[in-house]
C-alpha cells in the first residue's frame, strides 16, 4: 500500500485546525482573503513565500520540517531548543567545551528528528560563527601576550639587572 503524502496546503488546513482557528481567523493573521487560503488549503494554489514568511512569524512554533514535507512533529515547544550557554569575562569567552559539544549534540539530534526548524539551526551556526571568532580574537590577545613574555625573557637574561 502506498502512503499519500499530504500537501502544504493539506497541512496548513490540519494545522489550522489543531489551534482551533477558522479559515477567517487564519486569514486575518496571514493577512490574506479567506477565499485565497481556501485555495491554498485545497491544492488549487501554492503556498507563496510571502504567506509563508508571515505564517512562521505568526506562528513560531510551527515547524517548517514538519509544513515542507511532513516528517517530524507539526509543533514544538522553543524551550527545547538547547542554547549555547556563554559567560562574558574580560571580554573573551568562556565556555566548557565539554559543554559545547553535548548543546550541539543535542541540537542535531533533535534537529534530525524534526523537533527543531531548519532556521533555528541557522541561527545556532550563526552563535558558533560568533563564538569562533571571539575564541580566535581570544587566541591572538594571547599569541601577543605570549610574544611580549617571551620578549621581556630574552631581555632580562641578558641584562638581567636592567629595569625597565
Amino acid at each position: 500500500m502506498v502512503a499519500i503524502k499530504k500537501t502544504e496546503g493539506e497541512r496548513l488546513s490540519e494545522f489550522r485546525k489543531q489551534k482551533g482557528l477558522s479559515q477567517v481567523e487564519m486569514a486575518e493573521k496571514l493577512q490574506c482573503s479567506q477565499p485565497n487560503l481556501n485555495k491554498i488549503e485545497k491544492s488549487v494554489v501554492g503556498v507563496s513565500a510571502t504567506i509563508r514568511k508571515r505564517l512562521f512569524d505568526a506562528f513560531p512554533d510551527l515547524n517548517p520540517t514538519w509544513f515542507s514535507n511532513g516528517y517530524g512533529q507539526m509543533s514544538f515547544d522553543p524551550k527545547d531548543i538547547p542554547s549555547l550557554k556563554t559567560k562574558d569575562t574580560d571580554s573573551s569567552i568562556v565556555l566548557s567545551a565539554e559543554n559545547f559539544i553535548n548543546q550541539l549534540s543535542r541540537s542535531r539530534e533533535l534537529f534530525m528528528e524534526g523537533k527543531i526548524p531548519q532556521q533555528s539551526m541557522m541561527i545556532l551556526f550563526e552563535d558558533i560563527k560568533k563564538i569562533m571568532q571571539l575564541q580566535k580574537e581570544r587566541i591572538d590577545e594571547l599569541q601577543k601576550d605570549k610574544e611580549f613574555l617571551k620578549s621581556l625573557i630574552t631581555s632580562s637574561r641578558e641584562n638581567p639587572f636592567e629595569v625597565k
